[in-house]
């Protein structure tokens, strides 16, 4: 089953097999080097779809969105799970050398997700096998890289706070409530490192993204702890 985590966006994944609240959303690098200058990239996998946007409209200052809507199993039968995500940020890049490129972001993020688990209702009748809750991300995100017209390769990590509130249902699994372990969790800090590799030719490139999310605060929060994704991007001049 897959849980959508808020950051605007986002992702969320959650596996059928057991409940997950949090999957790292694909990070936004736009690689922005100049005035504007855009970059727009989808990131389209099973069980989510992923839209990313940047543009920067003057030297060394651009902003970024990010939007998500991520699901699986939507009908009440079967164990699954959806949810939105939305995330907007302000940065400053700095180009150096002929192919360097560093960049910083602030990012606040904002979504909703909801789970259904209608597999643990007999184990536990007078429950609806169901909980809700909206959650809001906030932090930073610095990227550094080499970057040209046909290859980029670019090293990042984002540093962000989670907080889940409006936390409402009615699931009991593994002998837990699952409202209150989400009531109990509902704030803690992430750090998540990527690695993302682009290539391809007149703006167009194909991307590969691999990365890693540590929780600072619960080690053993109900979470996946890494991400893979494929997009594509193309950045252009307005």
């Amino acid at each position: 089953m897959r849980y959508l985590p808020l950051l605007l966006c986002t992702a969320l994944l959650l596996y059928h097999c057991s409940p997950k609240y949090y999957t790292p959303n694909t990070q936004n690098l736009p690689m922005l080097s100049k005035k504007h200058q855009a970059n727009c990239t989808i990131v389209p996998l099973a069980g989510r779809i992923e839209a990313m946007g940047a543009y920067s409209p003057t030297d060394n200052i651009a902003a970024l969105v990010n939007g998500g809507y991520y699901y699986e199993n939507l009908n009440d039968t079967t164990n699954g799970g959806s949810g939105a995500f939305a995330e907007a940020g302000v940065g400053y890049y700095y180009k150096f050398a002929k192919y360097g490129l560093w960049d910083i972001y602030t990012l606040a993020g904002y979504g909703t997700i909801e789970n259904h688990f209608p597999s643990s209702v007999d184990a536990h009748p007078g429950t609806t096998g169901k909980i809700r809750a909206s959650v809001a991300r906030g932090g930073i995100q610095s990227s550094v890289g080499f970057t040209s017209e046909y290859f980029d390769a670019v090293a990042s990590v984002r540093i962000t706070t989670l907080q889940y509130a409006n936390i409402s249902g009615s699931f009991v699994f593994d002998s837990t409530n699952q409202v209150s372990y989400l009531t109990q969790n509902n704030s803690m800090f992430l750090a998540e490192p990527a690695i993302t590799l682009r290539g391809g030719y007149a703006g167009i490139k194909a991307q590969l993204q691999l990365g890693r999310s540590y929780n600072l605060t619960f080690p053993e929060f109900r979470q996946d702890k890494s991400w893979f994704t494929f997009g594509i991007g193309y950045t252009f001049g307005l």
